[in-house]
């Protein structure tokens, strides 16, 4: 994800732990010059999708069409149960198959999988779309699990889009003259979060 960002013009300006904050520096539509900036966890392992499309969302304005080359299609995934083993099928690429004893492995092996059979750089595997298509044997099983996911991804959204929300809402109105303690009321938060949001935005 470092070297996409950085390829597509962005700059790291910080790193605090294992956390990287980019900056992009663009011309808006009036031709002014504006700034947009994200952060990027280095820890190891992929990069949640919720969290990569977080990251599309906070560069958009500078990268626009560009910001698409950062998230390749979606390859979609399926998965069947048999014999102790969870086997996965990438129908979209041909000779890409693999299985594993436990979902989260077959998740690693599904990328491995699909770098090798799309002839992809080993640094595009966490952020690969993969949209899995899960079969117990149990219809009403896999319907119910589906539910589940597809509220969870929801729940997962609108958390991250109400977290980031709040920090520019606490920001500007910090910036307009209101108390810490009136922030903290106006956003339903604690006066603890409203230092800590904004003294990451300054």
């Amino acid at each position: 994800m470092n070297r996409r960002i950085e390829r597509l013009g962005g700059v790291m300006a910080r790193q605090a732990g294992s956390h990287r904050r980019y900056v992009v520096t663009y011309a808006d539509a009036g031709g002014a010059e504006a700034k947009v900036a994200t952060t990027v966890s280095q820890d190891a392992g992929d990069i949640p999708a919720v969290t990569l499309r977080a990251i599309e969302r906070d560069l958009e304005p500078a990268l626009g069409e560009g910001m698409a080359a950062m998230s390749e299609d979606a390859y979609r995934v399926v998965v069947t149960r048999e014999d102790g083993h969870w086997l996965a099928d990438v129908p979209g690429l041909q000779g890409a198959h693999t299985y594993a004893r436990s979902l989260p492995a077959l998740d690693q092996a599904v990328r491995e999988v699909v770098v090798l059979a799309a002839d992809l750089p080993d640094e595009a595997m966490p952020g690969l779309v993969l949209e899995y298509h899960y079969h117990t044997g149990d219809e009403d099983l896999d319907a119910t699990a589906l539910e589940v996911r597809q509220l969870r991804r929801q729940a997962s959204e609108l958390a991250a889009a109400a977290a980031a929300r709040t920090g520019q809402a606490a920001a500007e109105l910090v910036a307009r003259g209101l108390s810490v303690r009136d922030v903290a009321a106006l956003l339903g938060i604690s006066p603890q979060r409203v230092s800590q949001l904004t003294a990451r935005a300054s």
